[in-house]
């Protein structure tokens, strides 16, 4: 499974290589060929031939039917309810065995998602995995039940964003696999978090390098604050212009109101200077903190 695994860029795909060189205390075969099945798993084929493909659990049971013990499904269906993801290996179309995984939560994950929250901001989750892990994921976090897709594929993504966009919402995608780059090129904002893959690069209006999700919420704040420090100067400067310009085009040389060049220039300078600190400022920004209780 690790050999399969090598030239994927899934997430749970390197964490298989991981431990399996770890388990195996040898180097690990790269693959032949290597064709990654889209929302489904990889097929790939191991020196000698050896055809190996690495699947969701109900994927590869289902297609090796009677081919494997029967307590085999029984512990698949049982490590599900425990909220574990199970994928499966088989080699030349015969279940050989499978292996049950569960995403550790994200530090900070339940504190995001309240401080999201607290500005009137809902969060959905959309997975591939299975519902009851999704679910349970999901209530760790905070997310309710109800905003949560489970078992989705990258078009059933790219469904619910453009359900919600038709419900007259902006919507904002987060993702961090290659599954997401159709859902962040559909959505409004298209956020690639802990992006390593090109293809998520350039689906995503954004990039967080970092797999911090704070800095998603960094992101947000910043935005606002930069925003707000446009519309400043904005407002600064065509006050300012407004003022200025009628006096320095003579509209009121009659009442020996006038402006020589000499003054117009330090005025406009000092407009200038004045829009360039004020953006300055935004380099002292520091991030909000997350409330420690939740």
């Amino acid at each position: 499974m690790g050999s399969a695994e090598l030239s994927s860029e899934h997430p749970l795909a390197k964490e298989v290589v991981a431990v399996s060189e770890d388990k195996a205390r040898c180097p690990l075969i790269k693959p032949e060929s290597f064709e990654n099945v889209t929302g489904v798993g990889l097929l790939a084929t191991l020196p000698g031939g050896l055809k190996v493909e690495v699947a969701s659990a109900g994927h590869i049971l289902q297609k090796g039917e009677g081919k494997y013990p029967a307590d085999l499904k029984e512990w698949v269906e049982i490590n599900k309810t425990r909220g574990a993801t199970v994928i499966a290996i088989a080699v030349q179309d015969v279940p050989l065995g499978c292996v049950a995984m569960r995403d550790k939560l994200a530090p900070n994950a339940r504190a995001c998602v309240a401080h999201l929250e607290m500005q009137g901001i809902e969060v959905w989750m959309c997975s591939g995995d299975h519902q009851q892990a999704a679910e349970m994921v999901a209530r760790e976090c905070g997310i309710d039940s109800s905003r949560v897709v489970a078992e989705a594929l990258p078009s059933d993504k790219v469904k619910t964003v453009k359900r919600l966009q038709d419900e007259s919402t902006v919507v904002a995608m987060v993702g961090d696999g290659v599954n997401d780059a159709p859902a962040l090129a559909a959505a409004d904002l298209g956020v690639a978090i802990g992006a390593g893959q090109n293809v998520m690069v350039d689906a995503a209006d954004i990039v967080l390098v970092r797999s911090d999700l704070q800095d998603l919420l960094a992101f947000f704040d910043l935005s606002k604050q930069t925003l707000r420090t446009i519309w400043f100067n904005f407002t600064w400067a065509f006050a300012f212009n407004l003022c200025a310009l009628p006096v320095a085009a003579g509209a009121f040389w009659k009442y020996d109101v006038m402006m020589t060049p000499q003054i117009a220039c330090t005025l406009m300078l000092a407009s200038s200077l004045f829009v360039v600190m004020t953006s300055l400022l935004l380099k002292n920004y520091k991030r909000p903190e997350l409330p420690c209780h939740v």
